[in-house]
């Protein structure tokens, strides 16, 4: 018959295809549908907690930092005086140059000058504070609105594959086979009691990333049931039926290679260049944090003086919280990533059937378009993927955030002792009882007071630690990591 290969011609279609290997390919078209899903929600969930994230950092670090404004200003100008020591001019003949610059331009500069320098006295330090805090929280907002493309993108579209059903002893084959050979999971419900019969072309199918992998499975199941077909015919048909049947199945396959090709090619381009957008926005917003939280600390952070009290340890214990939910959904979202790219790398690269050698313009399309850009993507994500620095670095600073949280809890138990010691000795001394009793008890409260001072300054190190080395290490790591992300990623689409 005109347009059924020489192959199935010549021999038998379950030779050259076989249930097993269709079985498969249901299999791995259900499964990458499922990670894609997983994909998207796990990339939401990430990408809306970074802003929660900096928010729980900036709550911190205010409770963290004085909120005197002597001390604050204090702060300021030590700060301002380390970066003037930093940049002292190393010239000498530069430097003489540029100050009979300036004392020639003093004149006519000179109240312009007294402005700037009365404006700058009355600078208030928590202001500037406040406003680099919400400048550091605001980097983290618009990142989240900048990646609202590609949540856009992600989402799962609702298709529907319009079918006909028609009843028949092959339908009941192939509930039987399926049933025999595989678990129903991996069929909808429809395919456990019947046969449909998928009528969209490529040209039909909706735009959705999401909605070309629903029409894929659709046309994976549909090649199983005309294998089935082709099976039954040749037991019990002609040859006519038979090489109907067989051309049938050829017309699934190549529809299945056309949305491949059509399709899904375009949706994998258009989700590669989003990601890498996307780590290229995430590396901005970053590194600009990296440059506010080193301002802050350079100029305005000062460690409390006081005893820890239930902000701070709300404070603390909100972003260890915070930081363990943000580690779980970073692994999530890494994780969901590789797993989807994988999913579909062995479905497209799974054996295919032997007639498809017979129809070199399909077979060359597919090594062209989906393979090898596959290839390097799951390449490539594996080797990204090996590097845990940011996993580490985010695990380590929630770590050293609730070794935080005990110490504030010990601090406290101490200036609670402290506190009822001297309740006490304030008793004794209206009861006027014996002076002996009194002085073993104020020695008692020195020995307190001793521990809850060594303690308070422990806490108070590791507060200053954690804002100095901690936040810092956070945004640089993540800096770095999504900068070689977006290189790699610029690398594929080359």
């Amino acid at each position: 018959m005109k347009g059924v290969p020489a192959s199935l011609s010549r021999r038998g279609v379950s030779k050259e295809i076989g249930k097993d290997a269709c079985i498969e390919r249901i299999k791995l078209t259900e499964l990458a549908l499922q990670r894609w899903k997983d994909f998207a929600a796990a990339y939401k969930t990430y990408n809306d907690l970074q802003s929660t994230v900096a928010k729980a950092i900036t709550e911190f670090v205010r409770a963290h930092s004085s909120d005197d404004p002597v001390e604050r200003q204090e702060a300021a100008c030590n700060g301002d005086q380390q970066k003037q020591e930093h940049n002292v001019e190393e010239d000498p003949h530069k430097a003489k140059k540029k100050k009979t610059k300036g004392a020639d331009n003093a004149a006519a500069a000179g109240n312009n000058t007294h402005a700037s320098s009365i404006e700058a006295k009355v600078e208030d330090p928590s202001s500037v504070f406040e406003s680099l805090l919400a400048d550091l929280e605001g980097q983290s907002e618009k990142n989240v609105e900048d990646n609202g493309s590609l949540c856009k993108l992600l989402e799962i579209d609702t298709v529907q594959t319009q079918t006909t059903t028609k009843e028949s002893s092959s339908n009941k084959l192939l509930a039987r086979s399926l049933s025999r050979s595989f678990s129903f999971k991996f069929l909808s419900s429809a395919w456990r009691s019947r046969s449909s019969k998928v009528r969209c072309s490529p040209s039909d199918a909706e735009d959705g990333h999401s909605s070309t992998l629903k029409y894929l499975c659709a046309w994976e199941k549909q090649l199983y049931y005309l294998v089935e077909r082709v099976l039954d015919e040749e037991k019990t048909g002609g040859f006519h039926e038979v090489n109907v049947a067989k051309q049938s199945t050829v017309s699934a396959f190549i529809q299945i290679q056309q949305l491949k090709d059509q399709k899904l090619r375009p949706h994998l381009d258009q989700l590669l260049r989003s990601l890498t957008l996307n780590w290229k926005k995430n590396s901005d917003c970053y590194s600009a944090q990296v440059q506010i939280i080193s301002q802050i600390i350079v100029k305005y952070i000062r460690p409390r003086r006081l005893c820890s009290d239930v902000p701070h340890w709300r404070a603390a214990k909100k972003l260890e919280a915070q930081l363990e939910e943000w580690l779980a959904c970073y692994a999530n979202y890494v994780s969901s990533h590789k797993a989807y790219i994988k999913a579909l790398h062995d479905w497209a690269r799974h054996p295919l059937p032997a007639f498809c050698e017979d129809n070199n313009d399909n077979n060359n399309n597919n090594n062209i378009y989906a393979l090898p850009l596959l290839d390097k993507w799951s390449s490539c994500l594996d080797k990204l993927f090996a590097d845990v620095t940011v996993t580490k670095t985010i695990g380590d600073l929630a770590t050293k955030v609730g070794e935080l949280v005990e110490l504030q809890n010990k601090e406290y138990e101490h200036k609670s002792q402290v506190d009822q010691l001297k309740g006490e000795q304030w008793k004794i001394e209206q009861t006027r009882k014996a002076k002996n009793k009194s002085d073993k008890l104020t020695q008692r409260i020195k020995e307190e007071e001793v521990q809850y001072e060594a303690s308070r300054k422990e806490t108070e190190e590791n507060a200053l630690n954690l804002i100095q080395k901690g936040f810092t290490s956070l945004f640089g790591s993540l800096d770095e990591f999504s900068k070689s992300f977006a290189e790699k990623y610029d690398d594929i689409r080359k």
